[in-house]
């Protein structure tokens, strides 16, 4: 671009040497005629080329220090002066200018390639970026390169067309011939001056947005056909959001013996071979097998104290030119994995486990059913409001946001006119479920609180193992005790000894205290958990989402909480929320009303 002005330059210093060698001419012919050249006739014929080299410098010295696209841009302000000499030697300057951006457009659009040996390009190359982010990090445009005839929005077109060529030629092997190339390489060869039009409706302008259409519908064409990816869209749905519910709890039922060992006893190949087998007895297995061959199990670099569940975590591999598209999104997966998961274990650990144990073992029990009914009976209700919680806690996570935003993400595909608009669609579809289920920084509160009742259950759980253990120790020893007693009245020993019987004696003593504390520990355990269930449902009351609120108020569909602690009495009232949102909708308008105010 600088040649190319340096060369209209040199171009008009040699009009102005020709034009000097005919006034010499013209001084050398008068000396020997009758007609003399006067100072006044030289002073006329000078005139313009002077007033052209006075419009010339005024646009050098704003040329300086300038290139590229800037140095363009510098010469294109011109045009708007009020002098049309200066327009026009402005427009005659950016027609030289113009050639060789034009030659960098050509290789860009039509081939994909940047060919800017001097670095004028205003779209780079990132040669440190590997291809796997070549839809998202290899180019990008530079903006002190970018001259201001050429808008963002053209620009990025400009760089989407050239991407595009690239990532069809380069990732999927690709190289078939796309309409309208030959008839936008024809427009840019005819009209030049049509790059900086003062007006975006150029035919030159028309051709681009008719390229930019066709490419996208190519890439469209190639990523949604024969690379799937709507279908591992929905695998990933299904896998690793917890959409394919057969599945996943079979897999974790499968696990469970697995995980529950310490971190550094759990094996990927064990698991693998679980995961392969829960495949088989489940749905999953009518799924098309070149989408499950990209499930693995994977797990995480353990800490001391951990067990299998902290490591453990699905990972869906993608390849080609799927994974050109979604890689920057594969960690934000992981990340959202790990808290579904969790709270399907918890959800697991309540129904499949504790209170399948206390209906198992209720009947066994019923012997020492009046010294147990006191325990009993809080453990069942304490159960109870657990699963209450944890299932509308999986409730709203799996359809108030999960689903709901999968509808929002399905529209949005059926609409798209180009990749990019699945890919933000996407991306719009994991922040929402970032948002929703308490990993972003301003729900940090209601994520910790979250956590402190999923401990609570684990709590609960550990304590029912003991308790059970214990209950289940005192039933074997009566029941040993009841059979010595009949083993012995049939060999006509009538009873046990006394010292057998104080030992009998003195273990019920010791059950006794030991169901004492397993009451107290239990009454802390609920007491725990009621208090941390109050301050998420505080949490929720006072968020300004409205959906929190109202997920607050079916957690509390009964008023249980809010009757036992005043603090909930105002933020969970209707007219609380109302005027809530209210307040939250004034304190917009003001704060946009004294902006205005500020401008103006």
């Amino acid at each position: 671009v600088g040649q190319g002005l340096v060369t209209a330059m040199r171009q008009e210093l040699t009009q102005y040497y020709g034009m000097v060698a005919r006034m010499q001419e013209q001084v050398n012919a008068s000396r020997g005629g009758t007609e003399r050249v006067s100072l006044m006739k030289l002073m006329v014929w000078v005139m313009t080329p002077l007033r052209r080299f006075t419009c010339l410098t005024r646009i050098a010295e704003k040329c300086v220090d300038r290139k590229g696209g800037a140095l363009m841009s510098a010469v294109y302000s011109f045009l708007n002066d009020g002098d049309h000499q200066v327009k026009g030697l402005a427009h005659e300057l950016l027609q030289a200018m113009c050639l060789p951006l034009r030659h960098m457009l050509l290789r860009w659009l039509l081939d994909g390639e940047i060919e800017d040996p001097h670095a004028e390009f205003f779209i780079e190359t990132l040669h440190d970026v590997s291809d796997d982010r070549l839809w998202h990090d290899k180019y990008r445009v530079r903006e002190n390169l970018l001259p201001t005839f050429i808008s963002t929005n053209l620009a990025n077109k400009i760089l989407v067309i050239g991407k595009s060529i690239n990532f069809l030629r380069e990732v999927c092997q690709d190289k078939g011939a796309i309409g309208g190339r030959e008839d936008l390489k024809m427009c840019f060869e005819e009209r030049i001056d049509s790059l900086f039009s003062a007006f975006a409706d150029t035919r030159l302008h028309q051709q681009i947005d008719n390229f930019y259409l066709n490419t996208s519908k190519k890439v469209l064409q190639v990523i949604m056909g024969p690379n799937k990816l709507l279908d591992h869209l929905t695998a990933m749905r299904g896998y690793l959001l917890m959409g394919q519910g057969d599945f996943i709890g079979l897999l974790m039922e499968s696990l469970k013996t697995h995980l529950d060992s310490p971190a550094k006893e759990v094996h990927c190949y064990n698991l693998s071979a679980i995961m392969d087998a829960t495949i088989r007895m489940t749905n999953a297995q009518f799924d098309d097998p070149d989408i499950l061959n990209h499930l693995e199990v994977q797990i995480m670099e353990p800490f001391d104290g951990d067990t299998g569940w902290d490591i453990f975590y699905l990972k869906y591999t993608v390849q080609g030119p799927v994974a050109t598209m979604l890689e920057p999104c594969m960690a934000k997966y992981k990340m959202i994995f790990k808290p579904l998961w969790r709270t399907k274990r918890i959800e697991f650990v309540l129904m499949y486990k504790v209170w399948k144990e206390q209906m198992c073992n209720a009947k066994q029990f019923r012997g020492m059913k009046a010294e147990m009914d006191g325990i009993t009976y809080k453990l069942h209700l304490c159960t109870l409001e657990m699963m209450h919680f944890i299932s509308e806690i999986q409730y709203y996570v799996l359809f108030e946001v999960i689903e709901c935003s999968w509808a929002a993400l399905s529209k949005r595909i059926g609409t798209a006119t180009d990749i990019d608009d699945i890919l933000q669609a996407h991306l719009d579809f994991l922040e929402t479920i970032h948002y929703g289920i308490f990993l972003d920084a301003k729900s940090d509160k209601l994520f910790a609180k979250l956590d402190t009742i999923f401990h609570e259950v684990m709590n609960l759980e550990a304590w029912q193992d003991k308790f059970y253990e214990v209950c289940f120790r005192e039933l074997n020893a009566r029941t040993a005790f009841d059979k010595h007693v009949k083993v012995s009245e049939r060999k006509g020993e009538y009873g046990v000894t006394t010292e057998k019987r104080l030992e009998r004696d003195q273990e019920k003593k010791i059950f006794q205290s030991d169901l004492a504390k397993f009451h107290k520990s239990l009454d802390h355990i609920r007491q725990s958990y009621e208090t941390s269930v109050k301050q998420f449902l505080y949490e929720l009351a006072s968020s300004n989402d409205y959906n929190l609120q109202l997920f607050g108020i079916r957690l509390d569909f009964n008023e249980y909480y809010k009757k036992r602690d005043e603090r909930l009495n105002a933020p969970l009232t209707y007219e609380y929320m109302r005027l809530s949102s209210m307040f939250h909708s004034s304190r917009n308008n003001s704060s946009r009303m004294s902006t205005s105010l500020h401008i103006n």
